[in-house]
């Protein structure tokens, strides 16, 4: 398995564990960047740190958006 595929599933997988239970879209892919919908408030430091190495970050509208894995 690429490097890259398995970053975003271990922060997809993170990132599970502080979604809404109701959320219907998870992801949100736009002008080359990947957002996935879960608050950034909702993680602590130390996982967000981990996330950051996996390529996520959080964006200006509090959620965790990577241009790694927006599109090619």
């Amino acid at each position: 398995m690429s490097v890259a595929f398995k970053d975003l599933i271990d922060a997809l997988v993170v990132l599970k564990a502080y979604a809404d239970d109701d959320l219907v879209s998870p992801l949100h892919c736009e002008h080359d960047v990947l957002t996935v919908m879960v608050q950034a408030d909702r993680v602590p430091d130390p996982i967000r740190y981990s996330l950051a190495v996996m390529g996520f970050e959080p964006d200006e509208n509090g959620y965790f958006s990577s241009y790694r894995f927006g599109s090619a």
